[in-house]
């Protein structure tokens, strides 16, 4: 039998191919499978984040090296890494992880972290290269905590390396200190600002007078104000008069801040900022009673200079209300308009308003609105402008007012009084029930795919760090470790920084107004015959949902009831209140608390707005002020209140309310 040898040799080469093809397919799933598999990328990231989160150190260190650098999780995994290092007090490991991250992941979110802790390592080591990378972090990241930190630890590396070296010279101070004095502008009450102040002035005892206002701001942050006033003591007044008596006044040297007020006011030269000089003034003013006496003796002190704050203070502490009146109006007169301030422009507006002149209020109000749209009084001003076309009854003008508060100032108050005004509901309700929605990741779906996995992966702390300057992030944090109150907190300061609103479906709204009791209340509403979501809106007022709130004057709970009040209403309604103790259950303190309202409501003839004043100030004062202010309709009664705290409660109260409405409808 003979072979055909081509055959032969074609058969061979095709099972060569065919065994190399399967081979390579082979290796490829292998490959695939336990390297660049992104299922079980994840899966291998999420059980190592299981025993980080169990402090397993050990075992979570090795899990993530599992994690592929094919995957997107790669560069948290070895941030974690690091992490696990730290907490096994394993250094150069540590050391190690962050080096990686910065190099081989520059773009990533923690780079310039992991090259801060980096470089924060090594510069006892390395005081040369640390000194490299913290220039590097300042170059390419000038706005972030890390570039302002690196300033303080390139300040350190410099002092080492010239109090080590016989060619230290005044300059080499020099260098030091600008490096100490950026750190202290950018973070006045920063980590290292007391050490910034300590090797501050031991390189130079009596540094220039606009940097001793600069080192006894952080003495002062720090609650050291016996050492600015060591500090400032011998410093030129012109310059430090303001921070001086701010240091006086926290020392608790009220006196001694009046007279370095009054001899700053006296100074021909000063060169203490507006900005300071209100500051101070205002802050010593909340500290005693007899304001007008003490803003007479300042008015006396400037020595005639027409300083337009010191005469609208007069204006505001004068008892008598006619001369207020008077007062103001002789400031319209004597004053251009463009010369005031903010406070003081919305201050005579309001007066203008509430007085019946119009006509000024017109021009106040406009003169506002030309360079303070942004500022937080500003709704107030455009809707009283709308009132003011209103009460004329050119309703069309009146209409374009109220709308634009909607749409400019879509959160506030005076955006609630304006949706009432254009569909002409007269008691204050706009809904009594809401479908609350959960609180989740404030960006689902606008941030990108990684981070959101970090995020259904509940790799909350990564979240925390990624994202350290967003507060909106920090709040969902706490939110979701259960801090619930501080969460709403976080979020509804942050909300006030922006300066455009988001869409009412931005998922942060649900941050800043949570509706996670609401059911609950919705249940305790109902049994006194009150509003539901307004209770809830109350609630959140009184205690941010925090069960555990107990104020200064001893209120208790989620309603912060008074215990003498929570007596009262459970002897006229037999609510089952055996202790005080039970105050701090959730459930009791709802149900007094609601009992307790409708209470309110049913004596002030079932106005929600006087029963929400009466919950904060008393139905005592609320009655006195309803029969004694002279006003034309509810929006003029809240103004005049003259109990700012009860006036402003009414405004969060309704405020909320509002909010409630509009993102749960």
């Amino acid at each position: 039998m003979q072979f055909d040898k081509e055959k032969i040799k074609k058969y061979a080469i095709t099972s060569g191919v065919i065994i190399v093809l399967s081979v390579f397919c082979l290796l490829a799933k292998l490959f695939f499978d336990f390297v660049g598999n992104p299922a079980r990328a994840d899966k291998i990231y999420t059980q190592a984040l299981t025993d980080f989160n169990e402090q397993n150190y050990s075992n979570a260190y090795y899990q993530f090296s599992k994690v592929s650098y094919l995957s997107d999780l790669k560069p948290y995994a070895i941030y974690h890494r690091a992490e696990c290092a730290k907490a096994l007090n394993d250094y150069k490991s540590e050391q190690k992880q962050y080096y990686l991250l910065f190099n081989i992941y520059p773009k990533n979110e923690l780079a310039v972290k992991s090259k801060y802790l980096y470089a924060s390592d090594i510069a006892d080591s390395n005081p040369r290269l640390a000194q490299k990378y913290f220039e590097e972090i300042i170059l390419k990241a000038p706005e972030s905590d890390y570039a302002t930190g690196s300033k303080y630890k390139i300040a350190n590396i410099l002092n080492v390396k010239y109090s080590n070296s016989t060619l230290s010279s005044e300059h080499d101070r020099t260098e030091i200190e600008n490096y100490l004095r950026e750190y202290l502008t950018a973070s006045p009450s920063g980590r290292w600002a007391l050490k910034s102040v300590e090797l501050w002035l031991s390189l130079n005892p009596t540094p220039a007078d606009e940097d001793k206002n600069l080192i006894a701001q952080t003495y002062m942050l720090y609650n050291l104000p016996e050492r600015a006033l060591v500090l400032l003591e011998d410093s030129n007044l012109n310059i430090t008069w303001a921070k001086y008596a701010k240091a006086a006044l926290l020392n608790g040297e009220a006196g001694k801040a009046k007279s370095l007020i009054e001899t700053g006011l006296r100074q021909k030269n000063s060169t203490v900022s507006e900005a300071d000089k209100i500051a101070i003034i205002t802050r010593y003013l909340q500290t005693i009673k007899e304001k007008d006496k003490a803003v007479d003796n300042f008015v006396t002190a400037a020595q005639g200079k027409n300083d337009l704050f010191l005469k609208n203070l007069q204006c505001k502490y004068t008892k008598n209300p006619k001369l207020q009146e008077a007062c103001y109006a002789n400031i319209l007169k004597t004053y251009d308009i463009s010369a005031f301030s903010e406070p003081v422009l919305q201050n005579l507006f309001m007066q203008s308003v509430n007085s019946g002149q119009y006509s000024n209020a017109k021009k106040l109000g406009l003169k506002y609105l030309e360079n303070y749209a942004n500022e937080q009084n500003a709704p107030q001003i455009v809707y009283w402008l709308g009132k003011i076309y209103r009460n004329n009854s050119r309703k069309v003008e009146a209409n374009e007012y109220f709308r634009r508060v909607i749409m400019n100032y879509p959160d506030s108050y005076y955006a609630f009084r304006s949706y009432l005004m254009l569909n002409d509901i007269k008691n204050s309700i706009i809904t009594t029930s809401i479908e609350p929605k959960n609180v989740i990741f404030p960006y689902y779906g606008k941030a990108n795919a990684t981070i959101i996995k970090l995020a259904e992966m509940g790799d909350l702390n990564l979240l925390a760090q990624i994202y350290e300057d967003d507060k909106f992030i920090q709040s969902w944090v706490l939110y979701e470790k259960g801090e619930k109150s501080r969460a709403m907190c976080m979020a509804r300061d942050a909300m006030v920084q922006l300066t455009e609103k988001p869409d009412k479906s931005d998922l942060r709204w649900r941050l800043v107004y949570p509706a996670f009791l609401y059911e609950d209340m919705k249940q305790y509403a109902y049994m006194a015959g009150n509003n539901p979501v307004l209770m809830l809106s109350l609630t959140r007022e009184e205690s941010y949902f925090n069960p555990n709130a107990h104020s200064y004057v001893g209120a208790v709970g989620l309603m912060q009831l008074m215990p003498a009040t929570a007596k009262e209403i459970n002897r006229i309604r037999s609510l089952g209140l055996e202790s005080l103790e039970q105050l701090k259950d959730a459930g009791t303190n709802m149900k007094l608390g609601n009992f307790y309202y409708h209470h309110l409501l049913t004596n002030l003839g079932e106005n929600n707005i006087l029963s929400v004043g009466a919950y904060n100030g008393g139905i005592g004062s609320i009655s006195r002020w309803k029969g004694g202010l002279e006003y034309r309709d509810i929006d003029e009664f809240v103004e005049k209140i003259p109990y700012p705290e009860t006036q402003n409660y009414i405004k969060k109260v309704f405020r909320t309310y509002w909010n409630y409405a509009r993102l749960y409808l």
